[in-house]
């Protein structure tokens, strides 16, 4: 691709990742020539690449049919799903895998979580923090490392009714 635009190998990443490095104009023909191409970036090269995956995962400690069941889950979900559109991100559902979270967290390339039912002392969340993924704990006990209480986490996913 290089080659037909007539640039370098690192103008053509920076034409994909940081256009604002070049010209309006080459970015442009470097654009134009991966069409004609059919070149598409592939999502996870980028993902490594950049060393993010602009995805949350929501964890939940049951199976997923078991926690569509439940409505107050629909409604954290639409929550969560309204924050994380809002920002570009993705959101995964990440249940446990044969029993485990642990399984299931090796599977789940997220940037970060939002953790349903679990308490700060469950022993998967303490594995969790201590990997370094940053964490965000809902309907189970306060984060004090978090600061925040059920009640405010729910209401900066979905805002209290307005009062008169």
């Amino acid at each position: 691709m290089a080659r037909e635009a007539g640039v370098s190998k690192t103008a053509v990443s920076f034409a994909f990742n940081s256009p604002e490095r070049l010209s309006a104009a080459t970015a442009e023909r470097i654009r134009e020539v991966a069409d004609g191409l059919g070149y598409r970036p592939h999502p996870v090269a980028r993902m490594l690449a950049q060393k993010n995956t602009m995805t949350i995962g929501l964890l939940t400690p049951q199976a997923l049919s078991a926690v569509f069941a439940n409505p107050f889950f629909a409604t954290l979900c639409g929550g969560v799903a309204a924050v994380t559109d809002q920002a570009g991100y993705g959101l995964l559902f990440v249940s446990p895998l044969h029993g485990s979270l642990i399984r299931a967290l090796g599977r789940a390339t997220v940037d970060g979580f939002v953790a349903v039912g679990l308490s700060e002392d469950h022993p998967e969340v303490e594995q969790i923090r201590h990997a370094g993924v940053p964490m965000v704990l809902v309907d189970g006990d306060a984060s004090p490392s978090m600061g925040r209480s059920n009640r405010t986490t729910k209401w900066e996913l979905e805002p209290p009714p307005a009062t008169c």
